[in-house]
C-alpha cells in the first residue's frame, strides 16, 4: 500500500512539472490581459434571461424535472441586440445532474429560433456543468467529434444565465437531440432515436436485447409507427451485438455504418468518457432498409481526465497515457476504495455494452480506426488546443466567477490541468494511431 501511495505522488508531481512546460503557457496568455480586455471579453457573452410565469425556481426545484412549465418570458441580450420570446416552457433535466445545487433545464420555443447563430430548433438545452470545474469538457468533446466529421455532431454556446433576476452564473446552450431535419435528420415513418441507457433507465421503459441490454426510445419520426420502427431496432442491434461477439466482422459491417463507429470510438476513447458504453449511447435508423447508426456524442462533464470522477475507479483510469479504455469495463464496472485506490468489487447492475471491445479485437475495425485517426485527427493538436484557448478567453473570466458562486474556487487549477491532459492525450493518439 505504502508504495502505491509513493508511486501516486511521484506520478503527481511529474504532472505538475509537465503542466509547467505545456498546458500553462497557453493559460498564462489568458491571465496576460488588460482590464479593459476583460471587461470587453465578459461583456461580449450573451446574457438569457428568464422570468417566470406563476411559478417560482424553487418549486420548479421540488418538483419532478419532467413537469412542463409554459407562458415564461425569455430575453436574450449578444451585445447591442436584445432579443425577446414569448411563451416559452421549461422544465428540469438530467439525471445525477437534476440533483446538484447548479441544474439543468431544458426551454422549448413556440417556434423554431437559431440561437447564438446555431441552426434553428425548439427545444434547447440549458448544461449546468455543475460536476466540470472547468466547464469546457462538454464544448472540447463536441468540438472533437466536429473535427472527426461525425455527421450530426453538436455544437454549443456559453451564456450567463438569470431566472426572475438570479444570477445562475454561466451555462452552455446547445439543441435538444432529436429526430429534426436542422438536428438528426430522419424521414421514413420508422425512423427512430435509440439511448442505450443500462445506468438510468427505469425496467418499464427498457427494450432488452438479447444480451440484456436496456434501449429506450429517444425520439421517432412518427409516434403511431413506434412499437414496430423498435420492434425491429431491437432485432437488429441484437444480430449487431452477437455478431461482434463472434467476430463476423462481415455480418457487423451489413448491419451497422462502420465507418461512423469508429469515428465515435475515437471520440470516446480520447476523451475517456466513464459514461462511454454504458449510457448517453445513441444510435438512430432511417428506417427498415437503413443501417444502425452510432451518435451524436454526449454528456462529457466527466471526460477528459476530470479529475472529480477519480473517486469511482482506478487512480489511472483518466490517464492520458492508457488506450482501449473500454476493456476496463468491458465485463462490468470496477469499484475502488476512495483513499486508497484498491480494487473492492464490482458493481452488478452495471452492464457495460461489449461492442466496442469486440470489435477492436477485429483486425479490420482495428485498420478503420488508424485510418479514421489519420484522416481526420493527425496533426490537429495545435488547432484543438487554439478552439479551447479561444472560448477561454471569451468565457474564462465568467466561469471563474461560476465557480465561486456555486462554491467551487479551482478553475485554475483545472484549466492548467485540461490544457496538459489534452496535449499528452494527443501525443499519445499519434504515437497509438498514428501514421
Amino acid at each position: 500500500m505504502r508504495r502505491g501511495r509513493l508511486r501516486k505522488i511521484f506520478a503527481l508531481a511529474v504532472m505538475a512539472v509537465v503542466c509547467v512546460f505545456f498546458g500553462v503557457n497557453v493559460w498564462w496568455k489568458i491571465q496576460d490581459v488588460t482590464d479593459e480586455e476583460k471587461v470587453a471579453r465578459v461583456a461580449g457573452l450573451p446574457v438569457m434571461e428568464i422570468t417566470l410565469n406563476g411559478i417560482t425556481l424553487t418549486e420548479i426545484h421540488d418538483g419532478e424535472k419532467s413537469v412542463k412549465y409554459g407562458g415564461n418570458a425569455l430575453t436574450l441580450t449578444t451585445g447591442e441586440e436584445i432579443t425577446e420570446y414569448a411563451n416559452v416552457e421549461i422544465k428540469g433535466r438530467g439525471n445525477s445532474t437534476w440533483g446538484a445545487p447548479k441544474r439543468p433545464y431544458q426551454i422549448k420555443f413556440q417556434d423554431k429560433v437559431a440561437l447564438l447563430g446555431m441552426d434553428k430548433a425548439k427545444k434547447w438545452v440549458l448544461l449546468a456543468n455543475a460536476f466540470d470545474a472547468s466547464e469546457m469538457r462538454t464544448d472540447v468533446a463536441f468540438y472533437l467529434e466536429r473535427m472527426l466529421g461525425a455527421e450530426y455532431a453538436l455544437s454549443g454556446e456559453f451564456v450567463k444565465l438569470r431566472v426572475d433576476g438570479e444570477d445562475l452564473g454561466v451555462y452552455f446552450v446547445t439543441p435538444k437531440m432529436e429526430i429534426d431535419k436542422s438536428r438528426i435528420d430522419l424521414r421514413d415513418p420508422l425512423g427512430i432515436l435509440v439511448e442505450v441507457d443500462n445506468l438510468h433507465a427505469q425496467t418499464d421503459e427498457c427494450w432488452r436485447t438479447r444480451q440484456g441490454n436496456c434501449l429506450v426510445v429517444s425520439d421517432v419520426v412518427n409516434e403511431d409507427e413506434v412499437g414496430a420502427a423498435m420492434t425491429s431496432f431491437v432485432e437488429l442491434f441484437s444480430k449487431f451485438e452477437e455478431a461482434a461477439e463472434k467476430g463476423d466482422y462481415e455480418t457487423v459491417s451489413e448491419l451497422v455504418d462502420l465507418e461512423g463507429l469508429a469515428k465515435y470510438y475515437l471520440l470516446e476513447e480520447f476523451t475517456v468518457n466513464p459514461d462511454a458504453y454504458n449510457t448517453s449511447y445513441y444510435f438512430y435508423r432511417d428506417g427498415l432498409d437503413d443501417k444502425i447508426h452510432v451518435g451524436p456524442g454526449w454528456d462529457f462533464d466527466y471526460a477528459l481526465g476530470n479529475r472529480a470522477w477519480w473517486w469511482g475507479y482506478a487512480e489511472d483510469f483518466h490517464s492520458p497515457l492508457k488506450t482501449q479504455v473500454q476493456r476496463l469495463m468491458a465485463f462490468g464496472g470496477e469499484l475502488h476504495d476512495a483513499a486508497t485506490g484498491e480494487l473492492h468489487g464490482h458493481d452488478g447492475n452495471l452492464t457495460i455494452t461489449r461492442m466496442m471491445y469486440y470489435l477492436m479485437d477485429m483486425p479490420e475495425f482495428y485498420k478503420l480506426v488508424r485510418e479514421t485517426f489519420v484522416g481526420m485527427m493527425q496533426g490537429k493538436k495545435m488547432e484543438l488546443l487554439s478552439y479551447v484557448e479561444s472560448r477561454l478567453m471569451m468565457a474564462g473570466e465568467e466561469i471563474r466567477k461560476d465557480n465561486k458562486l456555486w462554491g467551487r474556487d479551482d478553475f485554475d487549477e483545472e484549466i492548467e490541468w485540461l490544457f496538459w491532459w489534452l496535449e499528452t492525450r494527443y501525443d499519445y493518439f499519434e504515437q497509438v494511431y498514428g501514421a
